[in-house]
């Protein structure tokens, strides 16, 4: 089903993707940002309104109309909260959209521009989406119960998310110490 290579940035490839947002395309640099930090897809993050930003005690995004039609909250990263932070201070109105005037396209051209600067062929498959791929990828990397990434990404199957088990760190001498400790 998935015979390609799953695509996510590198740390270096965010860094330059920011720099280059920042650099050319000052209101999507957080847009990608919070979509690596998030995992939320383009579609959501679009939709997002002042009203879906809860930066109280445990900072979310509440996602009304999420992937699949389905209400799903995402945690905040301390990064993704100050981004939101600068992002809706300036908004009056609750129902006020956070990234007003962008679309597909801009992110489109955005992601094609970076791809010639790091002289990547057209067929490279980083987009704007590789953003949520990246997000999933650290949290995998990170040693992220899978059934947890799921939930944060709202994937409606796991496996959807288990195309990033290859990802996980697999430290068997750490199983059998769990094994060995465990509580009878």
């Amino acid at each position: 089903m998935y015979a390609t290579r799953l695509r996510y940035f590198s740390d270096d490839e965010m860094e330059s993707t920011l720099a280059l947002m920042e650099e050319r395309y000052r209101c999507l640099a957080p847009l990608c940002d919070l979509s690596c930090e998030t995992g939320l897809c383009l579609s959501e993050l679009l939709r997002l309104t002042k009203r879906d930003v809860k930066l109280g005690n445990a900072p979310l995004l509440e996602l009304q109309e999420s992937k699949g039609n389905k209400h799903r909250s995402v945690p905040l990263t301390d990064r993704a909260q100050r981004a939101c932070w600068e992002l809706v201070s300036g908004l009056t109105r609750d129902h006020e959209l956070v990234f007003p005037g962008i679309n597909q396209a801009m992110t489109s051209y955005a992601m094609t521009e970076w791809k010639k600067r790091h002289g990547l062929p057209a067929d490279d498959k980083a987009c704007f989406h590789t953003l949520r791929h990246t997000c999933c990828s650290r949290l995998i990397q990170s040693g992220v119960n899978p059934v947890v990434a799921q939930k944060w990404m709202g994937h409606m199957n796991i496996s959807t998310t288990m195309r990033y088990a290859h990802l996980a760190p697999t430290d068997l001498h750490g199983a059998a110490e769990m094994l060995e400790n465990r509580v009878e």
